[in-house]
């Protein structure tokens, strides 16, 4: 029997088939086929359940960009929501108040960012 190559396994010829008969008795035949069989459903289980892996992998990217999405539209709303307010706080004349809400904003923004930065594996 020819030894495979590179996962390819192929049936071994009549000329093999009639050694191994002679020198292992009967049902060599079979027990090649048998052991062709064998490494062949392995290798198409092992093709579906990388393809399932690839689809897997696929599902979760999208979700993650889905989570990114969403953080980004709400810290966006979030940020506009705070100039809304101080900008009203401005046309009543409170502008301590909006002065105050404007610092706090940038103090969360860069605690946010340098936070974030800091956690990033490299």
């Amino acid at each position: 029997m020819r030894t495979p190559t590179a996962g390819a396994w192929e049936l071994p010829s009549a000329a093999d088939v009639e050694k191994y008969e002679a020198m292992l008795g009967g049902g060599a035949a079979e027990r090649a086929l048998s052991l062709v069989e064998k490494r062949f459903a392995l290798e198409a289980e092992d093709q579906y359940q990388r393809r399932l892996d690839a689809e897997h992998r696929r599902r979760l990217d999208m979700i993650n960009v889905r989570f990114r999405i969403a953080g980004v539209v709400v810290g966006a709303s979030g940020i506009a929501g705070c100039l809304w307010i101080a900008k009203d706080f401005v046309d009543r004349g409170a502008t301590t108040q909006a002065a105050g809400l404007l610092g706090g904003m940038a103090a969360a923004l860069s605690a946010i960012f340098l936070g974030t930065r800091s956690r990033t594996p490299r």
